[in-house]
């Protein structure tokens, strides 16, 4: 039998520490396939560098906001209420970069780009390249508190890589409206309508799936954000603002809400497009996304009946049923005509923008 010895590149000593991090805050998604254990760094490493799998991982922007700023050489917040979430970004980075993953960071520089423009978008992508580039060992050791920063030296090493190995960047605006976010907005802009005019009960989660087949498009991820956040058992700020009196609060918590959908859809894509070669993990420090991102692919071990499970966590099991009901029957549908459906929808897709105006102007 031959037996392979694993370099790691870093102590031995930190990965129980670390994984332990990690699962305890558990922030990361995967799909239906292995690795079953998710944190398991070594698994990940004999993946990458014997198994010569290609690991990729999406980050949301609180992680990425977190790393990019410790990237820069600031000192670790010593504050109980903003320390854990560095804590954390480090524990991720160290993991990541230690198993060779690449990581995409796609999406954050977009969402960033929506609030603070191209230029700021593009200098946080050139600063996450830095911080890609710093080596494992010093992210860990923030992980585990030994440093409350990283050096001069490190940051400086990892410059000298980035001027040698990063490509240009080749988007030239970052700040441009994306179709992804703007379908999961107008997704999220019904939802908080129904909210405010039927308040959250199992009526308004039935007319958010009617609305979807009768005047929009049939979404898994936004059904079951929908079914969610009507439920009794939903979690805290899945739109932040919703029921403040601010405006901008409630126009803010919108594109956030929307933003988090659009992490999950573009996760969901890349992972249903790999081939077995290649490994997606979503990334992140917001429970509600990881909790609906979880959701997305059917649990081989429930089948059929993967939905119903869900259901019946967040409705009980009476309301659990009368919805899969709904669901199903207009699934059913909607999947039974294709090419009929397909002449509905682009027409829906060409107005989409008249569309979110009017849902718009009601919440005004």
């Amino acid at each position: 039998m031959e037996l392979m010895v694993l370099n790691l590149g870093f102590n031995v000593q930190d990965v129980t520490p670390l994984e332990k991090i990690l699962a305890t805050a558990d922030l990361f998604v995967k799909g239906p396939r292995p690795p079953v254990d998710k944190y398991d760094l070594k698994s990940y490493i004999f993946a990458s560098t014997a198994l010569k799998k290609e690991l990729y991982a999406l980050l949301d922007n609180n992680l990425t906001t977190r790393v990019v700023e410790l990237a820069t050489g600031i000192e670790m917040p010593a504050e109980a209420n903003k320390k854990p979430a560095y804590v954390l970004a480090s524990a991720v980075m160290g993991f990541l970069i230690g198993a060779e993953f690449l990581i995409d960071p796609t999406m954050a520089i977009y969402e960033k780009a929506s609030s603070l423009g191209h230029e700021a978008a593009a200098e946080q992508l050139y600063k996450f390249r830095i911080a890609d580039h710093i080596h494992p060992q010093a992210w860990i050791d923030i992980a585990l508190e030994r440093e409350t920063r990283i050096s001069q030296d490190e940051i400086e090493l990892a410059i000298s890589y980035v001027m040698k190995d990063a490509p240009d960047i080749a988007e030239t605006n970052f700040a441009k409206r994306l179709d992804i976010w703007k379908l999961n907005y107008y997704f999220v802009l019904k939802a908080a309508s129904l909210w405010r005019n039927e308040h959250c009960d199992v009526k308004a989660a039935l007319a958010f799936i009617e609305w979807m087949e009768s005047e929009s498009f049939f979404n898994n991820i936004a059904a079951i954000f929908t079914l969610i956040l009507f439920s009794p058992k939903r979690y805290g700020k899945m739109i932040k603002g919703i029921e403040s009196t601010s405006a901008k609060k409630f126009r803010d918590g919108l594109k956030n809400a929307a933003w988090d959908l659009a992490y999950i859809r573009y996760w969901a894509k890349k992972y249903k497009d790999a081939d077995e070669n290649s490994f997606w993990l979503l990334c992140s420090n917001d429970l509600a996304l990881r909790r609906i991102a979880s959701c997305i692919f059917e649990d081989p071990e429930l089948g059929e009946a993967h939905l119903l499970h869900i259901l019946q966590h967040y409705w009980g099991q009476n309301k659990a049923k009368q919805i899969l009901k709904v669901y199903h029957q207009t699934w059913g549908r909607v999947a039974s005509d294709e090419a009929a459906r397909d002449a509905v929808l682009l027409p829906r897709f060409l107005n989409i923008d008249d569309s979110i105006a009017a849902i718009e102007g009601q919440l005004a």
